[in-house]
Protein backbone atom coordinates (compact mmCIF):
# COMPACT_ATOMS: atom_id res chain seq x y z
CA UNK A 1 0.00 0.00 0.00
CA UNK A 2 0.74 3.71 -0.66
CA UNK A 3 2.25 5.37 2.06
CA UNK A 4 1.61 9.40 3.37
CA UNK A 5 3.95 11.00 0.66
CA UNK A 6 3.39 9.07 -1.98
CA UNK A 7 -0.77 9.54 -1.18
CA UNK A 8 0.37 12.99 -1.66
CA UNK A 9 1.80 12.51 -4.78
CA UNK A 10 -0.80 10.74 -6.51
CA UNK A 11 -3.07 13.76 -5.01
CA UNK A 12 -1.40 16.23 -6.60
CA UNK A 13 -0.40 14.57 -9.70
CA UNK A 14 -4.76 13.80 -10.05
CA UNK A 15 -5.55 17.67 -9.75
CA UNK A 16 -6.10 19.42 -13.15
CA UNK A 17 -3.21 21.36 -14.89
CA UNK A 18 -3.94 24.95 -13.32
CA UNK A 19 -5.12 23.32 -9.56
CA UNK A 20 -1.41 21.27 -10.11
CA UNK A 21 0.33 24.64 -10.72
CA UNK A 22 -1.11 26.57 -7.86
CA UNK A 23 0.00 24.04 -5.29
CA UNK A 24 3.66 24.16 -7.37
CA UNK A 25 3.65 27.70 -7.26
CA UNK A 26 2.27 27.92 -3.32
CA UNK A 27 4.28 25.36 -1.71
CA UNK A 28 5.50 21.73 -3.74
CA UNK A 29 8.23 23.66 -5.93
CA UNK A 30 10.89 21.17 -4.66
CA UNK A 31 9.31 18.27 -6.24
CA UNK A 32 7.09 20.33 -8.96
CA UNK A 33 8.94 18.62 -11.72
CA UNK A 34 7.98 14.75 -10.82
CA UNK A 35 4.65 15.81 -10.03
CA UNK A 36 3.98 16.79 -13.67
CA UNK A 37 5.95 13.59 -14.71
CA UNK A 38 3.74 11.76 -13.10
CA UNK A 39 0.65 13.38 -13.81
CA UNK A 40 1.16 12.74 -17.65
CA UNK A 41 2.71 9.03 -16.99
CA UNK A 42 -1.14 8.25 -14.83
CA UNK A 43 -2.92 9.66 -17.58
CA UNK A 44 -1.54 6.63 -20.02
CA UNK A 45 -0.76 3.76 -16.95
CA UNK A 46 -3.41 4.36 -14.58
CA UNK A 47 -3.26 4.68 -10.70
CA UNK A 48 -2.34 0.98 -9.75
CA UNK A 49 -0.11 0.65 -6.79
CA UNK A 50 2.29 -0.97 -9.88
CA UNK A 51 2.00 1.96 -12.31
CA UNK A 52 2.69 4.59 -9.21
CA UNK A 53 6.02 3.10 -8.58
CA UNK A 54 6.97 1.72 -11.91
CA UNK A 55 8.66 5.48 -12.92
CA UNK A 56 11.46 5.31 -10.22
CA UNK A 57 12.01 1.33 -10.79
CA UNK A 58 12.96 2.57 -14.56
CA UNK A 59 15.28 5.95 -13.11
CA UNK A 60 16.58 3.77 -10.62
CA UNK A 61 18.02 1.40 -12.96
CA UNK A 62 18.86 4.04 -15.24
CA UNK A 63 20.72 5.61 -12.64
CA UNK A 64 22.88 2.64 -11.65
CA UNK A 65 23.44 2.56 -15.59
CA UNK A 66 24.80 6.10 -15.70
CA UNK A 67 26.96 5.41 -12.49
CA UNK A 68 28.47 2.31 -14.24
CA UNK A 69 29.67 4.44 -17.24
CA UNK A 70 31.31 7.02 -15.07
CA UNK A 71 33.07 4.33 -13.36
CA UNK A 72 34.07 2.90 -16.41
CA UNK A 73 35.37 6.36 -18.08
CA UNK A 74 37.15 7.24 -15.14
CA UNK A 75 38.72 4.09 -13.78
CA UNK A 76 38.21 0.57 -14.66
CA UNK A 77 35.07 -1.90 -15.59
CA UNK A 78 35.72 -3.61 -12.15
CA UNK A 79 35.63 -0.12 -10.28
CA UNK A 80 32.65 0.50 -12.68
CA UNK A 81 30.55 -2.62 -11.54
CA UNK A 82 31.27 -2.45 -7.46
CA UNK A 83 30.25 1.37 -8.04
CA UNK A 84 27.04 -0.18 -9.62
CA UNK A 85 26.62 -2.40 -6.86
CA UNK A 86 27.16 -0.34 -4.07
CA UNK A 87 24.31 1.80 -5.37
CA UNK A 88 22.14 -1.12 -6.45
CA UNK A 89 22.14 -2.52 -2.95
CA UNK A 90 21.91 1.00 -0.84
CA UNK A 91 19.50 0.61 1.44
CA UNK A 92 18.30 4.46 0.87
CA UNK A 93 18.09 3.30 -2.96
CA UNK A 94 16.33 0.68 -2.65
CA UNK A 95 13.70 2.34 -0.91
CA UNK A 96 13.55 4.93 -3.44
CA UNK A 97 13.54 2.85 -6.35
CA UNK A 98 9.87 1.23 -5.23
CA UNK A 99 8.26 4.54 -3.84
CA UNK A 100 6.15 6.96 -6.05
CA UNK A 101 8.42 10.03 -5.08
CA UNK A 102 10.85 12.23 -6.58
CA UNK A 103 14.09 10.80 -5.08
CA UNK A 104 14.86 8.05 -7.60
CA UNK A 105 14.14 10.59 -10.67
CA UNK A 106 16.82 12.84 -9.02
CA UNK A 107 19.30 10.19 -8.51
CA UNK A 108 19.53 9.58 -12.06
CA UNK A 109 19.28 12.92 -13.32
CA UNK A 110 21.99 14.08 -11.00
CA UNK A 111 24.24 11.04 -11.75
CA UNK A 112 23.38 11.51 -15.70
CA UNK A 113 24.93 15.19 -15.51
CA UNK A 114 27.63 13.68 -13.33
CA UNK A 115 28.28 11.84 -16.29
CA UNK A 116 28.21 13.70 -19.05
CA UNK A 117 30.54 16.54 -17.20
CA UNK A 118 32.89 13.99 -17.06
CA UNK A 119 32.63 13.33 -21.28
CA UNK A 120 32.68 16.72 -21.62
CA UNK A 121 36.19 16.92 -19.58
CA UNK A 122 37.78 14.32 -21.10
CA UNK A 123 36.74 14.66 -24.70
CA UNK A 124 39.52 16.17 -26.95
CA UNK A 125 37.64 19.14 -27.85
CA UNK A 126 34.47 20.45 -27.01
CA UNK A 127 31.17 18.76 -28.65
CA UNK A 128 28.05 21.16 -28.45
CA UNK A 129 26.00 18.55 -28.60
CA UNK A 130 27.25 17.11 -25.00
CA UNK A 131 27.16 20.45 -23.64
CA UNK A 132 23.61 20.88 -24.66
CA UNK A 133 22.51 17.48 -23.21
CA UNK A 134 24.44 18.66 -19.61
CA UNK A 135 23.07 21.36 -19.41
CA UNK A 136 19.30 20.42 -20.16
CA UNK A 137 20.10 17.67 -17.51
CA UNK A 138 21.62 20.03 -15.09
CA UNK A 139 18.23 22.02 -15.38
CA UNK A 140 15.87 19.46 -15.18
CA UNK A 141 18.11 17.72 -12.31
CA UNK A 142 16.74 21.41 -9.81
CA UNK A 143 13.48 20.88 -10.93
CA UNK A 144 13.33 17.49 -9.59
CA UNK A 145 14.71 18.92 -6.42
CA UNK A 146 16.27 22.03 -5.42
CA UNK A 147 19.45 21.16 -4.27
CA UNK A 148 20.77 19.27 -6.73
CA UNK A 149 22.25 22.39 -7.58
CA UNK A 150 25.20 21.45 -4.90
CA UNK A 151 26.27 18.25 -7.55
CA UNK A 152 26.23 20.92 -10.04
CA UNK A 153 28.47 23.41 -7.98
CA UNK A 154 30.69 20.31 -7.31
CA UNK A 155 31.10 20.46 -11.41
CA UNK A 156 31.48 24.01 -11.63
CA UNK A 157 34.73 23.82 -9.05
CA UNK A 158 36.09 20.42 -10.59
CA UNK A 159 36.35 22.85 -13.83
CA UNK A 160 37.70 25.68 -11.73
CA UNK A 161 39.80 24.05 -9.38
CA UNK A 162 41.76 21.04 -12.34
CA UNK A 163 44.34 23.14 -14.61
CA UNK A 164 43.47 20.66 -17.31
CA UNK A 165 39.84 21.82 -17.52
CA UNK A 166 40.32 25.48 -17.36
CA UNK A 167 40.57 26.00 -20.80
CA UNK A 168 36.74 24.44 -21.34
CA UNK A 169 35.58 27.16 -18.49
CA UNK A 170 34.28 30.04 -20.73
CA UNK A 171 31.80 26.85 -22.62
CA UNK A 172 30.80 25.35 -19.40
CA UNK A 173 29.90 28.78 -17.76
CA UNK A 174 28.23 29.55 -21.02
CA UNK A 175 25.85 26.21 -19.64
CA UNK A 176 26.24 27.55 -16.31
CA UNK A 177 24.03 30.79 -17.01
CA UNK A 178 21.56 29.00 -19.25
CA UNK A 179 20.70 26.67 -16.22
CA UNK A 180 20.73 29.33 -14.16
CA UNK A 181 18.32 31.48 -16.37
CA UNK A 182 16.16 28.74 -16.84
CA UNK A 183 16.02 27.41 -13.00
CA UNK A 184 15.22 31.18 -12.05
CA UNK A 185 11.80 30.85 -11.33
CA UNK A 186 12.35 27.82 -8.91
CA UNK A 187 14.40 30.06 -7.15
CA UNK A 188 12.09 33.20 -6.91
CA UNK A 189 9.68 30.41 -5.50
CA UNK A 190 12.26 29.82 -2.76
CA UNK A 191 13.46 33.06 -2.37
CA UNK A 192 10.63 35.39 -2.30
CA UNK A 193 8.30 32.64 -1.42
CA UNK A 194 10.57 30.93 1.13
CA UNK A 195 8.13 30.93 4.03
CA UNK A 196 6.04 28.70 1.85
CA UNK A 197 7.90 26.56 0.54
CA UNK A 198 10.63 25.35 2.86
CA UNK A 199 9.00 27.11 6.38
CA UNK A 200 8.31 23.33 7.57
CA UNK A 201 12.35 22.71 7.74
CA UNK A 202 13.56 23.40 11.26
CA UNK A 203 16.86 25.24 11.85
CA UNK A 204 19.68 21.98 12.07
CA UNK A 205 22.03 21.77 15.06
CA UNK A 206 24.31 19.96 16.19
CA UNK A 207 22.55 17.16 18.40
CA UNK A 208 20.39 15.99 14.66
CA UNK A 209 24.25 15.36 13.37
CA UNK A 210 24.90 13.14 16.88
CA UNK A 211 22.01 11.50 16.06
CA UNK A 212 22.82 10.54 12.59
CA UNK A 213 25.88 9.59 12.83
Amino acid sequence: SLWLDEATSVLLASRSWAGLFDVIIDREAMHGFYYVVLKLWISVAGTSEFSLRAPSVVFFVIAVLALVSVGRVLFTDRIALIAGMLLTFNPFMLLFAREARSYAMVTMLVTVSTLLFVRLMLASRLEPWLLVLYTAAGVLSVYAHAWSIFVLLVHAGTVVSVKDFRSKLPWMAAGWVSMAISVSPLLYFFIVLRGDQVSWIRPVGISDLVHHF
